[in-house]
Parts: structure tokens; C-alpha cells; sequence
């Protein structure tokens, strides 16, 4: 096992005017599995090509354990990386795939076999160790090419998006047998993803990236429901955040949020230990936080018209125009809306997020509890 750790370190590649990695310091921490989530171009593969030592940083260090390894050669940092592409040898079975680390090692064939078997065995691909890659199937390929990484027994396994190119349902069976391996293993795991899924699913951290910038470390729990920015809160979710801008007020014991966009929405009244944002701020709630009824329901909420409607399973959602300002809802399963239909539209206060309108960096709204005070849970 390992720690990682990035200090201050760049990248950029020539003839680019901009950093592909903006000034970055990171510790991938010993025996976690992190993953790197971001868009394209967000530099998540760049961190994985330097670590490896495929690239070489522009400024910063790098260090294994406290070791810096900055300029060492890829050979000598005892990291294993699995890429989407699988890179295996078309001319070599599985098998001796698998194999060819510990054959450049100088290992003896009966000593390879051996511990080719065992990877086998916990991959469950012992029946396809005689076949060549054009004889296997995608899942199958991926496995060879984890297995080559694992039969290293390396510190740290560096993995590039490596089953972006399974089916849906075989993408779950690789999440699960991924984070068993890692479990088995104990080894530090750093995995790039731009699939949110592939991050919430197995990540212990994520590193939310976005144009060579970290945004937000943190467990997927906290990524999800306390996103650090407007970039992290509106990159994930199965559907768009719905973000509007407005000043919050408290008035006769309750919350009222007046938006720009022109709707008034009452929250009800604060919770225990909520702060108000002072002016204008920029708020984020999620579809499934909305919960859209019909109109004749009755109820607090506020009015408006289905634009639009469309199943996510194994939800239902709508969006809604209200007062101009267009809001994606959750509907209750009983309920058939159409577009057309009249809707309540339902707002929690414990559902929102508060960002600065300026620097877009997410708003504290939680009072920190006073020394032998006990704040409630919302």
C-alpha cells in the first residue's frame, strides 16, 4: 500500500496557451479507492499519466510514501495501469498476457503459471487463460487486463476508465468485483472516471475536476449532497439541479425565498441552527427534492404548468414552467401528468443550497453549535 501525494505540481503541453493541470495538491490516501470524476478536459487522465511517469510534471513534485518519485522512470514506481483500451498483446493468450510482467521479472514459467492461476481464480476467468484477445468477450478482455495489473502485486493500481466500454449491466457486475478485489488487495486504487455512477458506486473519496482544477474532495455522500460549487452541484445527478437566483428572508416565523426569475416560494419556518443568507444569492435544489401534485390538491407550493414529461426509473419527473422560471420535479408515482396539466410545486428548506452569486463557492447556512450545545438534526 501507498500514499500519494501531489505537491503543487503542473502540466502543460506544448503549444497549449492554458495548464492542462492548473497548480494542483492532492494525497491520495493509503489503501482508499479514489475515484477522479470530471468532463472531458478536466485533466483527470493527466493526474493519472504523471503519476504513472508517462508524462513528466511542468513544475511540482510527486511522492510514494513520502518518497519523492518525481523523476523516476515508470519501471521503478511499482504502479500498475489498466486502460480502457485493455492494450493487451494480440499475438499472446490470456494467459501469458497476464504473464508478461513477471516474465520482463525474470520469473521461471512454472512460477508465472502459478501465479497466474491464482489471479484467475479471482477473477473467475481460468476458462478463458488459453484464448487470444479476438476470442474474448469485452468483460473478458477487461478482466485479462486487470488481472496482468494484479499479478504485479504493485502499490498502487492506476486504473483509466476501464470499463467505460462494457454494457450496462456488466458495468454493475465490474463495479462490484472491483471493489472486492480492492478489498482483497488493500492496495491504494486510483480510478478516472467521467461516470458519476462508476464514482458514487465504488469511490471511498471522489475528486470532482472541472478545466484542471480540483473542486471538491470529499466522501460521495458529501460530493452529492453538499456540493462544494455550482460546477460540482449542477455535474452531478441523474437530471439537471434546477438553480435560481433570490434573496431569502424570514417573515412571521417563516422562511420566503423572492426569486428574480419572479415566483415567490415559502419555506416554511427555519430549522434549528439555519442561518439566513444575507441578499442575493444563487439556490440549487435537485428534481427529486421538487415534488410536483396536481394543482387542485391543495397545499403549500406554488403554481405551475407541465411543459414537459419524462420517466427516469423509477421515478417520474416533470418540468414545469412557473412565472417563466422552467423547474424539473419529481412526481408521486399515483399521479399521470401531462403537459398542459396544472401542478403544486413543493419546496423544503432542508433540500436547498445556497451559493455565492460571485464566486459560485457554496454558502454555510449551518450555525456551528456552541460548546455544550447540541444542534438538532434537520
Amino acid at each position: 500500500m501507498a500514499e500519494v501525494r501531489l505537491d503543487r505540481v503542473t502540466k502543460r503541453y506544448r503549444g497549449l496557451s492554458v495548464n492542462a493541470l492548473q497548480e494542483t495538491s492532492l494525497t491520495f490516501k493509503d489503501g482508499l479507492f479514489t475515484c477522479v470524476l470530471g468532463p472531458s478536459g478536466s485533466g483527470k487522465s493527466t493526474i493519472l499519466k504523471l503519476l504513472a511517469g508517462i508524462e513528466e510534471v511542468t513544475s511540482g513534485r510527486i511522492y510514494f510514501d513520502g518518497v519523492e518519485v518525481t523523476q523516476v522512470t515508470p519501471e521503478r514506481r511499482d504502479v500498475a495501469m489498466v486502460f480502457q483500451s485493455y492494450a493487451l498483446y494480440p499475438n499472446m493468450t490470456a494467459r501469458d498476457n497476464i504473464a508478461f510482467p513477471l516474465q520482463l521479472r525474470g520469473l521461471s514459467r512454472r512460477e508465472r503459471y502459478r501465479r497466474v492461476d491464482e489471479v484467475a481464480a479471482m477473477l473467475g476467468i481460468g476458462a478463458t487463460l488459453d484464448r487470444h484477445p479476438r476470442q474474448l468477450s469485452g468483460g473478458e478482455r477487461q478482466r485479462v487486463a486487470l488481472g496482468r495489473a494484479i499479478v504485479r502485486e504493485p502499490k498502487v493500481f492506476l486504473l483509466d476508465e476501464p470499463i467505460s466500454n462494457l454494457d450496462a449491466n456488466l458495468r454493475m457486475q465490474t463495479r462490484e468485483e472491483l471493489k472486492r478485489i480492492h478489498a482483497q488487495l488493500k492496495a491504494t486504487f486510483i480510478y478516472v472516471t467521467h461516470d458519476q455512477d462508476d464514482a458514487s458506486a465504488m469511490g471511498d473519496e471522489v475528486v470532482v475536476m472541472a478545466a484542471g482544477r480540483i473542486h471538491q474532495t470529499a466522501p460521495p455522500a458529501d460530493v452529492y449532497h453538499r456540493p462544494a460549487d455550482r460546477f460540482v452541484a449542477s455535474f452531478l445527478g441523474r437530471l439537471p439541479i434546477n438553480f435560481v437566483t433570490g434573496v431569502v428572508s424570514a417573515e412571521s416565523g417563516s422562511l420566503v425565498l423572492r426569486t428574480e426569475e419572479g415566483p415567490e416560494l415559502d419555506l416554511g419556518s427555519g430549522m434549528n441552527g439555519f442561518a439566513v443568507p444575507r441578499g442575493r444569492v444563487l439556490i440549487g435544489v435537485r428534481p427529486e427534492a421538487v415534488l410536483a401534485t396536481r394543482a387542485d390538491v391543495g397545499g403549500p407550493g406554488v403554481l405551475g404548468t407541465v411543459t414537459l414529461t419524462e420517466v427516469v426509473p423509477p421515478d417520474k419527473y416533470v418540468t414545469a414552467s412557473v412565472e417563466g422560471w422552467s423547474v424539473r420535479a419529481r412526481v408521486d408515482d399515483a399521479d399521470n401528468l401531462a403537459p398542459g396539466d396544472a401542478v403544486r410545486l413543493g419546496f423544503k428548506l432542508s433540500s436547498l443550497h445556497f451559493f455565492d452569486l460571485g464566486s459560485e463557492q457554496r454558502l454555510e447556512t449551518e450555525l456551528p453549535a456552541r460548546a455544550g450545545e447540541l444542534v438538532e438534526a434537520p
